[in-house]
């Protein structure tokens, strides 16, 4: 008796961390999701690049967080302030394949974090 129940809660265990593990996996959106907090920025990043392609950013930390959206060549996109558990959008619109993008925390200061198209659901930073 204690075996089959055993074999249930772990058949529910198995079940239910690999549904959540896809479901994490294969977050996508139209727009780069940065979401800030505390520690980390965790980034939810579009399939491929387009001509309104736009950054959105939340702050979820207690702080008002002050930063940029720029290119590596140090064109800025747009420079946001962000309040206690504000959101706010910036186009970056079609800036070329060659040309990488970075959101870049000024205060607090932060480390940048590169803004990837058609990457996973990835955070700065990564998890250990």
């Amino acid at each position: 008796m204690k075996s089959r129940i055993l074999n249930y809660y772990f058949l529910v265990f198995t079940i239910v961390f690999v549904t959540v593990s896809a479901a994490h996996s294969q977050q996508r959106s139209e727009a780069f999701i940065v979401s800030i907090y505390d520690k980390r920025v965790s980034v939810v990043a579009p399939d491929k690049r387009s001509k309104n392609l736009h950054a959105i950013l939340k702050n979820n930390t207690l702080t008002t967080i002050r930063g940029k959206i720029q290119t590596n060549d140090n064109l800025v996109l747009g420079y946001v302030t962000l309040h206690e558990g504000d959101s706010e959008s910036v186009k970056i619109g079609d800036i070329g394949s060659k040309r990488k993008v970075f959101f870049q925390p000024i205060s607090p200061s932060f480390q940048e974090v590169q803004l990837r198209v058609g990457a996973k659901a990835y955070e700065i930073p990564p998890k250990k």
